[in-house]
């Protein structure tokens, strides 16, 4: 099976996953364009994931697999649960884990998943043994750069022979041998593995987060947020920076926006943008309509005439 798709959606694109249940939110008021491209031949599927702005990803991982994530750019980042995942470290997570990602504009993200037929096939292998020793967990493994990036070069082949229309099954069987032994490498190449530590900035970050959301239609200020999780001003605006890459304040605009737009796709006869927009609390409508087109490319009124 091998897919590519292409959306300016948001939600579209998350309907677009084979096995995650993703939700993408944009980080800052601006238009949303992502591609997808999946391949699963036997037990093994690959994805890679492009996005033009920046996102917060939560998702939980497929069932009955064992998934890793890495940069598909050489040079691109993304940060898991707080973590730097650069050019030499992988993300590893167990079935149906949490996942809390943030990207940055312009990035794409790899993703292998080894489902539980593969892994059972291979149960007295080492990889299995290396892959199931992090069970009921989440992992961002610092290895070495080569072995990244020949791992990378590795899902590149996985995607780029799943292309073609058929497949020989002696070409399967190796490429699929190929790609486990790329991802044994690289997971025994670490120089320092280590557990997911969730650092003191993320956890401020997620619990500010939190209540951001749950005042969501009476916004609150700065003080207000700091004053919830007893923290100072600088200390939340740090959080934000190294966790999600945007500061407070623009993170909550955004997700205000993204409220605003789930909200007048589903909104029910004779709701007004007005209503939805001042149960948000927006109070400036021409601003409210300004960074709404920027994340969206549409009016709030040409998304509420579509949800008619």
């Amino acid at each position: 099976m091998n897919k590519a798709y292409e959306t300016k959606d948001f939600e579209e694109f998350s309907a677009a996953q084979e096995g995650w249940d993703a939700r993408y939110r944009p980080l800052q008021p601006k238009a949303f364009a992502a591609r997808l491209e999946v391949c699963r031949m036997g037990g093994i599927q690959v994805d890679v994931d492009a996005y033009t702005c920046g996102l917060e990803i939560t998702a939980n991982t497929p069932i009955d697999a064992i998934s890793i994530g890495l940069p598909f750019d050489v040079g691109g980042s993304y940060t898991a649960s707080g973590i730097d995942v650069t050019t030499d470290r992988i993300d590893v997570y167990d079935s149906a884990c949490e996942v809390h990602a943030v990207t940055k504009p312009r990035s794409s993200i790899l993703t292998c998943c080894i489902y539980k037929e593969v892994i059972d096939e291979l149960a007295d292998s080492p990889l299995v043994s290396t892959l199931t020793d992090r069970q009921n967990s989440h992992e961002v493994i610092c290895s070495a750069w080569r072995a990244v990036d020949e791992l990378r070069l590795s899902c590149a082949r996985f995607l780029e022979l799943g292309r073609a229309a058929k497949i020989p099954a002696q070409a399967q069987a190796r490429l699929a041998d190929e790609t486990l032994l790329a991802i044994y490498i690289a997971l025994n190449a670490g120089r320092d593995n280590h557990s997911v530590r969730q650092g003191k900035r993320y956890q401020i970050a997620r619990r500010a987060r939190d209540y951001m959301i749950d005042r969501q239609s009476d916004p609150p200020n700065i003080t207000e947020i700091c004053d919830s999780i007893r923290v100072s001003p600088l200390t939340l605006t740090y959080a934000f920076q190294d966790t999600y890459g945007v500061s407070p304040k623009r993170f909550l605009k955004a997700r205000r926006l993204s409220a605003a737009h789930d909200a007048l796709r589903h909104a029910a006869v004779n709701v007004r943008v007005t209503d939805i927009a001042l149960g948000l609390g927006f109070w400036d409508f021409s601003h409210f309509a300004k960074d709404y087109r920027a994340m969206f490319g549409e009016t709030p009124s040409a998304t509420l005439r579509r949800s008619a």
